[in-house]
C-alpha cells in the first residue's frame, strides 16, 4: 500500500492549464486559478531567456542528487516501507547545489533547468519501490524454499521494470492536464517550489544539520537511538511491545510532510494492535510463540519475578513474523487495508462512470500541510506510490501544431512513433528478461502488462483528483486475477503484482512531474529524456544501495531473509498476500481470521462513509483506513515521532501561518535529507569496521560466548565440561539431564547458539543450531560437529542435550548468539520432568 500526501489548493475548482514558454495570450490567465498567478508570470518572464534545458550540469546534478535519495529510499523503505518520490528534496538540493557549490560567472540556473534536475533525481530516486527491492525481492527471499537473485539477475529485473511506464505516461498527459485539466496537487506545489526557490531563495540548512548530527550520534551511542522511558517508570512490558521514543527527526519530518490525519490513523492503528490486539494474543496463546502442545503443564516460571522485571516472554512472541505477535497482527491489518484500498477503487471508479464530482482537497487529506509531494507508505492496499519523473507530449502531437489545447511549441513534444515504438520495445524487454528468470509463460506475462496499463489509466486520474493513487490495490488485484491465471504459483503471483504495480506507479508519479513542467512551462521532451536518463542510472544505483545495506546489516541469511534493521514488512504484506492467494483463508490462524473479517467490514465502510460525508465536520473526523493499517504492523517506536511531526507541523501552521508556508516544506526536507545521508555515511563505516549484525562468526568451538571461560566451566563441572569432554565419554542426554525437556520453536537464525547455565551460576555451551528444514531442526554440540543434539518439531518432540557434564542440571538457558543483543533467558527455573515451550531468535 502506498499512501500518497496532498497539499490543499486555495481555489475551489480544478487546476486548469499553463502557461506555454512561447505565449503570453491572456487566456491563459483566465485558463489558470488565481493562486497560480504569480507562477504564470514568473513561467511567463522566464520563457523568454534561452538557455538550455536539459543540460551537462543539469544530469550531473540530478544523478547525484537522485542518487543520495535512491540510497535514503533504500534505507527507509527497507525500515518501514516509506518511500518518498523525492520532488520537493530534488529542487532543493539542486538549486542549493547551482547557488553555492557551482563556480559562478556562467549561464544562470533557471526554473526550466531545476525541473529537469528534479525529474531525473525522482527518476533515479524511486526505483527501490517501483523496482520491488523494498517488497518484492525480499518477499522472495522469504519464500520456502527462498527464491534469492544474483546481483545480475537483480539487475536484470530491475531493468526489465524500469521503461514500459515511462512511455505509457505520454498519451495520459493530454487527456489528464490539458483536456481535464486535473489539479495534480503534489506537481502544483513542487512548481510553486521551483519558483519561490527562484524568487526569494529559502531553505533548510539547520533542520538538515540537525537531523544529520543526530543520527551519527546514534550510530555511535546505540543507546541513545531507541530510549525506553517507560522502563524508568517500572512498566517494562510496554518497552516489550515497542513503546519506545526513537529521537529520529527524519519520521519527525515525514510527519510534518503526511500531516495530521495520516499521523494520527497511525497511532489510532497502533494502539489498536500494540496495545490491546498484539497483548490480547500473546495472553491467550493465538499466536504459535506462546501456544502450549498437548500434555504441556503450565509454565509458572513465565511469571515475572516482581520488581520491574518484564514477563519472561520469548522474544519471538512479540517480534516474530512467522510466530509471534507482529505476523498475526499483520493478517489483522492486511484485512483492513486490502478492503479499504478496493473499497475506495470502486468508489473512484463510480464516481468517474457517474461524473460525480471529486472530494474536495480538505476531505482527502484533512489536516495536510499546505504543500506536499508525492509519498509513500507501502503496505496492503491503496496509495500512490513511487515511480518517477519525467513525461511527454501526447498522443496527438506527432504534428505539434493541430493541437488547440495543447501550450508547448511541437519541438519540445514526444513524436506518437516515440512512445508507440517505446511502449512495445520496453514490453517484450520485460518480458524476454522476466520469463526465463523465473520460469514464467510469456503469454501470462503479457497479461500483466497490459493489466498495468489499464489499472494506470484508473489510478492517475484518482492521483490527479485528490492526490492519492490506489496502485497497492491495483497490484492486488493483479494479484487476485493470477491466483485465477496461474493457482498455486507463489512466484509467479508476486512477479505479476510487481509489474502491474510498477506500470501504474510510475505512470502516475510521471503526471506529477510533468504537471510541474507544465505550471513552468518546461519541455515536455526534456523531462522524457530526463526521466530516461535517470531511470536507466537508478538500475545501478538500486541493485548497489539494496547490495550495500543487506551486506552491511546481514539481512541474507540462509534461512531467508533475516535482518533485525531492515524488517521489510512491505514485503511481508506481498509474501502474505501471495499465501492468502494461493492456502485461501486457510493460511490465516484461526483467531487471525475472526479479526481480519472484523477489521475488512471497517475497511469497506470507511471510503463509503468519506464520500457520504464529504466536507462534513465527520468527514474531517474519519480516519485514513490505509494509514490506520500501516500503524497496526508497523512498531510503534517507529509511529510516534512521525506522530509528533505531524503536532510540530500543526502548531507552527496556526502560530505563524506566513513562516509555515515559506519554510516547513524546507524543514521538513531537511529533516529527512539529514538522516538519509547520515544512513550513508553509517554505511562506509560500518563496512570499513567489519560489522555484520546479522550473521556473527560463532566463537571457538568449546567457547562460551563472552560470559565464561571454559577453564571455569571445567573446574565447576568436576573436568567434564561441555567445552571440553570428547564425544566418545558423554552420557545419554536422558541420563544427564534427568527428563528435562525443552520446547523449541522453529524460527532462527542459523548457527544460533544455545547456553546454559547451572545452578550455580556457571554458563556452558550445549551447541548450536546448524540448519533448518521446515520444522525440523539439526542442532550440533559445541565441540563435536559430527553429532549430539536431535532433531525436533513444534508438534512436541522434545530436545534433549548431549554432552552436558554429569549431575548438571541446568536452570535457566539463554538462546541465541551471545552478546549481540539477542540472548533471552526463557526460564527461570528448572525442575527434572518439567518442559517448557522456548523460541530461538
Amino acid at each position: 500500500m502506498s499512501s500518497r500526501l496532498r497539499v490543499t489548493p486555495t481555489a475551489d475548482k480544478e487546476e486548469t492549464s499553463s502557461i506555454s514558454s512561447t505565449s503570453d495570450s491572456p487566456a491563459f490567465a483566465r485558463r489558470l486559478g488565481p493562486e497560480m498567478l504569480p507562477l504564470m508570470l514568473t513561467a511567463g518572464q522566464s520563457s523568454a531567456d534561452q538557455t538550455p534545458q536539459l543540460s551537462g550540469r543539469a544530469v550531473a546534478v540530478g544523478l547525484a542528487v537522485g542518487t543520495v535519495l535512491c540510497f535514503t529510499n533504500m534505507y527507509f523503505g527497507l525500515q518501514t516501507g516509506w518511500v518518498t518520490m523525492g520532488s520537493i528534496q530534488s529542487a532543493v538540493v539542486g538549486f542549493a547545489v547551482f547557488r553555492f557549490c557551482w563556480p559562478r560567472g556562467g549561464t544562470p540556473f533557471g526554473p526550466h533547468e531545476n525541473v529537469v534536475v528534479q525529474s531525473i533525481a525522482v527518476a533515479t530516486a524511486t526505483m527501490p519501490l517501483a523496482g520491488g527491492f523494498v517488497g518484492i525481492v525480499p518477499a522472495l527471499q522469504m519464500l520456502s524454499p527462498p527464491v534469492r537473485l544474483s546481483v545480475a539477475q537483480q539487475l536484470a529485473w530491475c531493468g526489465g521494470l524500469t521503461y514500459f511506464g515511462i512511455f505509457f505516461a505520454v498519451p495520459l498527459r493530454r487527456q489528464t492536464i490539458l483536456v481535464e485539466q486535473l489539479r495534480f496537487p503534489s506537481g502544483t506545489a513542487t512548481a510553486k517550489l521551483i519558483d519561490t526557490l527562484h524568487t526569494r531563495h529559502e531553505g533548510g540548512g539547520r533542520s538538515f544539520g540537525a537531523s544529520y548530527c543526530l543520527s551519527l550520534l546514534a550510530y555511535f551511542a546505540p543507546a541513545f537511538a531507541n530510549l525506553r522511558p517507560f522502563d524508568w517508570l517500572c512498566l517494562p512490558a510496554a518497552s516489550a511491545w515497542h513503546w519506545t521514543v526513537r529521537p529520529s527527526l527524519s519520521y519527525v519530518g515525514q510527519g510534518m510532510i503526511m500531516g495530521q490525519r495520516s499521523a494520527l490513523s497511525m497511532l489510532a492503528g497502533a494502539l489498536t494492535a500494540w496495545a490491546v490486539l498484539g497483548p490480547m494474543a500473546v495472553s491467550r496463546g493465538w499466536v504459535a510463540a506462546t501456544a502450549r502442545p498437548a500434555g504441556m503443564p503450565p509454565a509458572a516460571a513465565e511469571a515475572a519475578e516482581g520488581g520491574c522485571a518484564a514477563p519472561p516472554l520469548p522474544e519471538g512472541a512479540i517480534n516474530s513474523w512467522e510466530v509471534g505477535a507482529q505476523g498475526w497482527l499483520l493478517w489483522v491489518a492486511m484485512g483492513l487495508m486490502v478492503s479499504e484500498a478496493l473499497s475506495s477503487l470502486a468508489v473512484l471508479t463510480a464516481r468517474q462512470f457517474l461524473m460525480l464530482p471529486p472530494p474536495s482537497a480538505s476531505a482527502a487529506q484533512s489536516g495536510a500541510p499546505g504543500g506536499g509531494e508525492g509519498e509513500a507508505e507501502e503496505g496492503g492496499g491503496g496509495g500512490g506510490g513511487g515511480g518517477g519523473g519525467g513525461g511527454g507530449g501526447g498522443a496527438a502531437a506527432e504534428d505539434g501544431g493541430g493541437d488547440p489545447l495543447e501550450v508547448a511549441p511541437p519541438s519540445q513534444l514526444v513524436p506518437a512513433r516515440w512512445w508507440l515504438g517505446g511502449l512495445g520495445a520496453s514490453a517484450l524487454l520485460c518480458v524476454a528478461i522476466v520469463a526465463p528468470l523465473f520460469s514464467i509463460p510469456a503469454w501470462q506475462l503479457l497479461v500483466s502488462i497490459c493489466l498495468s496499463c489499464l489499472l494506470a489509466v484508473l489510478g492517475v486520474r484518482a492521483l490527479g483528483q485528490t492526490d492519492l493513487e490506489p496502485v497497492s490495490a491495483l497490484g492486488k488485484l493483479s494479484q487476485i486475477a493470477f491466483a485465477v491465471l496461474a493457482p498455486g504459483h507463489l512466484v509467479t503471483n508476486l512477479v505479476a503484482g510487481a509489474i502491474a504495480e510498477a506500470g501504474a506507479m510510475q505512470a502516475g508519479d510521471l503526471m506529477q512531474d510533468l504537471k510541474a513542467g507544465h505550471l513552468l512551462g518546461a519541455s515536455p521532451r526534456a523531462q522524457f529524456y530526463a526521466q530516461l536518463i535517470g531511470s536507466s542510472a537508478s538500475v545501478l544505483v538500486t541493485v548497489a544501495a539494496f547490495n550495500m545495506y543487506t551486506s552491511a546489516y546481514g539481512c541474507a541469511g540462509e534461512a531467508g531473509w533475516e535482518c533485525e534493521q531492515f524488517q521489510a514488512p512491505v514485503a511481508h504484506v506481498w509474501k502474505d498476500m501471495a499465501v492468502l492467494m494461493q492456502q485461501g483463508v486457510a493460511a490465516l490462524p484461526p483467531s487471525a481470521l475472526a479479526f481480519a473479517k472484523a477489521f475488512a467490514l471497517l475497511g469497506v465502510a470507511l471510503p463509503l462513509a468519506e464520500a457520504a460525508a464529504g466536507e462534513s465536520a465527520l468527514g474531517r473526523l474519519l480516519p485514513s483506513g490505509i494509514a490506520f493499517g500501516i500503524g497496526m504492523y508497523v512498531k510503534p517506536d517507529w509511529t510516534l515521532p512521525r506522530v509528533a511531526g505531524s503536532v510540530l507541523e500543526w502548531a507552527w501552521r496556526r502560530r505563524s501561518p506566513r513562516s509555515h508556508e515559506r519554510h516547513m516544506l524546507m524543514a521538513a526536507s531537511g529533516f529527512v535529507l539529514g538522516e538519509g545521508i547520515a544512513s550513508m555515511v553509517t554505511l562506509a563505516l560500518k563496512s570499513l569496521r567489519g560489522r555484520d549484525r546479522g550473521r556473527r562468526p560463532p566463537p571457538p568451538r568449546g567457547a562460551v560466548g563472552q560470559t565464561a571461560a571454559p577453564a571455569r566451566r571445567k573446574r565447576a563441572a568436576g573436568g567434564s565440561g561441555a567445552g571440553g569432554a570428547p564425544a566418545a565419554k558423554r552420557l545419554p542426554a536422558e541420563a544427564a539431564m534427568g527428563n528435562v525437556q525443552w520446547w523449541i520453536d522453529m524460527y532462527a537464525r542459523t548457527r544460533t547458539w544455545i547456553l546454559a547455565k547451572d545452578a550455580r551460576g556457571v554458563e556452558f555451551c550445549l551447541g548450536h543450531v546448524r540448519q533448518f528444514h521446515g520444522t525440523d531442526a539439526t542442532a550440533v554440540p559445541a565441540d563435536d560437529p559430527n553429532g549430539g543434539l536431535a532433531g525436533t518439531d513444534v508438534q512436541g518432540v522434545a530436545l534433549r542435550a548431549a554432552g552436558v557434564p554429569r549431575g548438571v542440571v541446568p536452570n535457566s538457558i539463554t538462546l541465541g548468539p551471545p552478546g549481540n543483543g539477542h540472548t533471552n533467558t526463557v526460564a527461570t527455573s528448572w525442575t527434572a520432568g518439567d518442559s517448557y515451550r522456548m523460541l530461538i531468535q
